[in-house]
């Protein structure tokens, strides 16, 4: 099936004239104002490189086999790498002692595959991830927008535009990376059924956004890389920063806390298995994250990424808050893609929030997410939660519960295209995911279980082509679970 973010649908040839050669691909499909050009999401074609500049690790070891090598080993290598190489880890079990590794620009950290190199995270650290996308360390690991530095945009405002003029343009150059924001909307606010998120902006700007990269400057005329996803008529800014890390890989290994006893019952250990801060065009792909104890994955501030062919299950936390085991994307995160993943066993599996932006969740499989307290509580696997994302694309999906939810604010513009929700799903224990799963007592959600529900502090959204239900959902006897599902098939 060709995605939606490609296909080019009927136009009559009445309306065949120059201006339709930009048309985006869901013209006639969706209402205009409601979606944006998803066509290049991701990092691009990933390339296949093949110069190796360093083999770490014994060869010809099973995989349970702890190496010597250490982290330092492991970031000297990639901070030697030539550009375009890859630094090779063999199999075995790479302990990382409470240390980060850090994939520069332009290199890749690749094993010899999910099953056969593990890196293992050992040793209690303070909120640091195991593995971050560029080497600066500045909070959250990695460059972001200074709240103290930002420009007037004066010109150039309306939706789709590629150009804006600001008041100035001193420091912005070519390369320069912009997160774009405005006074939050009429239909904008994060203030949710919780309360207010006084951290949902990340300190800059509303709650709405996207993160864009300068192409080329004329004065105070600066070409973007993305089109503006939706009008910025409410006093908007930009607020320039530098990149992180660009063309950065990791690939086919595995990401694991599953083997460590953490005693600490807060959590407080590894913040994330993977982290993408002021990270562009970079990817992770056949990667095992396999039992965070923060999230899985974190992308902020970070435009153009890919995460595909992976599997992500299991966490320290199945609960909400600062560990809950994730891939999230959030602080307007924009134009990446999220695609072909597994995910399993986990609190939520992709939670968006924050102003992420112009992102693609494509054909993904997710199920078996439960909540701690609560095991017959459905949970929804691609979760909002704090304003305010737009303009998302979930496109051939396989989930349980989709819910844009209103915990702390409004989202807007999504488009669930070609996608699937049974409503359905079962809790299989361990509780804490780290012993032999209990596939005997099972456990079904039957409470807030709905194929589809959308919040009513989520605005402009459309379903095209979506399947929702099973047997089981319909089969349920809590009466306002069933009528959510048929509602949304009206």
């Amino acid at each position: 099936m060709t995605p939606l973010r490609f296909v080019c649908a009927f136009v009559p040839a009445s309306l065949l004239t120059a201006t339709i050669a930009s048309a985006q691909p869901w013209m006639g499909i969706v209402d205009p104002t409601r979606a944006t050009d998803w066509s290049t999401a991701g990092a691009g074609p990933i390339p296949a490189r093949t110069t190796i500049c360093s083999t770490l690790g014994g060869a010809g070891q099973a995989p349970s086999l702890v190496q010597s090598v250490t982290v330092a080993q492991i970031n000297a290598a990639l901070a030697s790498c030539p550009s375009g190489q890859v630094v090779m880890l063999n199999p075995g079990t790479y302990q990382t002692a409470g240390a980060t590794i850090m994939v520069p620009s332009n290199v890749t950290l690749r094993g010899s595959g999910p099953t056969q190199t593990i890196v293992a995270e050992t040793g209690m650290v303070d909120n640091v991830p195991v593995v971050q996308f560029g080497t600066q360390s500045s909070f959250p690991y990695g460059p972001e927008p200074n709240p103290g530095t930002s420009t007037a945009i004066t010109g150039g405002t309306e939706q789709g535009s590629k150009q804006i003029t600001v008041a100035s343009a001193t420091g912005i150059h070519e390369g320069t990376l912009l997160v774009l924001t405005q006074t939050d909307l009429s239909y904008m606010t994060d203030v949710g059924e919780e309360g207010a998120c006084t951290y949902c902006n990340g300190g800059i700007g509303g709650d709405s956004g996207q993160t864009v990269q300068v192409t080329a400057v004329n004065g105070n005329t600066l070409t973007l890389s993305d089109s503006l996803y939706i009008g910025y008529t409410s006093s908007p800014l930009a607020f320039p920063f530098a990149v992180g890390c660009t063309g950065g890989g990791l690939e086919n290994l595995k990401i694991s806390a599953s083997t460590v006893q953490v005693t600490n019952t807060s959590g407080d250990g590894y913040s994330s298995n993977v982290n993408m801060t002021g990270t562009i065009y970079s990817w992770v792909k056949n990667v095992e994250s396999d039992f965070a104890e923060g999230s899985h994955m974190w992308i902020q501030f970070s435009m153009h990424n890919t995460v595909r062919d992976s599997f992500f299950h299991d966490g320290f936390n199945h609960g909400p808050g600062a560990t809950d085991d994730e891939l999230r994307l959030g602080f307007k995160a924009s134009a990446n893609l999220i695609e072909n993943n597994i995910f399993w066993r986990q609190h939520t599996s992709v939670m968006l929030e924050f102003g992420a932006s112009g992102n693609v969740l494509g054909y993904n499989y997710s199920t078996g997410n439960y909540h701690e307290t609560s095991l017959t509580w459905q949970l929804e696997d691609f979760s909002f939660h704090g304003a305010h994302p737009m303009m998302n694309l979930f496109e051939g999906n396989i989930t349980t519960h989709w819910q844009p939810d209103e915990i702390h604010g409004t989202s807007s513009h999504s488009t669930i295209f070609r996608s699937y929700s049974t409503g359905a799903n079962v809790y299989l224990p361990p509780l804490d995911a780290r012993g032999a799963l209990e596939t005997g007592t099972p456990t079904e959600e039957t409470a807030n279980a709905a194929a589809f529900q959308i919040d009513s502090l989520s605005q402009f959204n459309n379903m095209v082509g979506v399947i929702d239900g099973s047997d089981t959902l319909v089969g349920m006897q809590s009466a306002p679970a069933t009528l959510q599902a048929r509602r949304i098939r009206t």
